[in-house]
């Protein structure tokens, strides 16, 4: 059996499917399983049609269309929706209570394509391509160019570019925002778009709390939330590893901040889960030598997921 990346496949020996990321070689392919890309061998999957894909192992986060100016998605998205078994239609979705203006071109070879030119109103979509999923991986990188409120302001473009591995692009399965369907989703006006997939670590702080640590630099709270909604606005588009490094990112900085300050003290609320984020911390605090003292916070204040750290006098 032949197959190509973008094919839906189930494993034979396992209640698992996944999507085809890489051709390794003629006998072995690269298959992601949600978030992760494992090497499978050929006669181990069998194709499924895409529907199928979706009924039994897609986990779709819903998201819920709130009004943006109470500070919740307001974000423009790029989506790509699974027409058929071959193909895809891109979609532009202006989540934002402005209207903008769209300049997508594709470039390929130093030779620019344009393929759309236009407003989109607030909280409206545009399909603005269709594409082979066949062709994967000769796909042009993808460019936006996005003006906000162009007939009343004059203001910086929003400048984009995607140009997405296999292994990254399948990850993305999500529901659309406006749109209501399911599709693989980056985010246009934001840093979680593969391009920038290395700086979501840099956890970005609000405007507010970056002038306040220009002007008088201030110690952390005693107690750090590492719960990712507590720490993102827009956690549920993020895959696994994008939290897992916003929650990294914030608690060095604490860590770091913590010890800047003096502090003799802090307790991170890490939650227990599959324990994945508490041992990333404990390896982290072993190596650091200002640490004199590591153990679990009082039960009964916070239950099983927290981690009291105690600095070196």
């Amino acid at each position: 059996m032949k197959f190509s990346i973008g094919d839906k496949v189930r494993f034979v020996n396992e209640n698992m499917n996944g999507i085809v990321s890489a051709i390794i070689d003629s006998n072995n392919l690269g298959v992601t399983v949600d978030d992760f890309e494992i090497p499978v061998l050929v006669n181990q999957v069998v194709k499924i049609a895409f529907e199928d894909y979706l009924k039994t192992e897609a986990k779709i986060t819903p998201v819920e269309v709130r009004i943006a100016d109470k500070g919740f998605d307001e974000n423009m998205y790029a989506s790509f929706v699974q027409i058929n078994e071959q193909q895809l239609e891109l979609y532009f979705v202006n989540h934002t209570k402005f209207r903008v203006f769209v300049n997508y071109f594709t470039l390929h070879n130093a030779q620019i394509t344009s393929r759309f030119f236009q407003t989109i109103e607030p909280y409206d979509y545009k399909s603005i391509d269709k594409l082979e999923l066949a062709k994967f991986t000769s796909w042009e990188s993808f460019n936006f160019q996005v003006i906000t409120q162009p007939d009343v302001i004059v203001t910086s473009p929003v400048v984009k570019q995607l140009q997405i591995p296999a292994n990254k692009f399948f990850k993305h399965l999500r529901a659309t925002p406006i749109l209501n369907k399911q599709g693989y989703l980056f985010i246009i006006n934001g840093g979680l778009n593969e391009a920038d997939i290395k700086k979501i670590s840099n956890f970005e702080m609000s405007t507010e709390s970056r002038q306040e640590v220009i002007s008088d630099f201030k110690a952390p709270l005693q107690i750090i939330d590492l719960h990712i909604d507590k720490l993102h606005n827009n956690y549920t588009q993020l895959t696994k590893q994008e939290t897992f490094a916003v929650q990294i990112k914030y608690f060095e900085k604490n860590l770091e901040d913590g010890l800047a300050a003096g502090m003799k003290k802090i307790t991170f609320i890490h939650g227990v889960g599959n324990l994945k984020l508490k041992n990333e911390i404990l390896k982290l605090l072993k190596n650091n030598e200002h640490v004199k003292e590591i153990k679990d916070a009082p039960t009964h204040e916070f239950g099983y997921g927290a981690t009291d750290v105690t600095f070196q006098s």
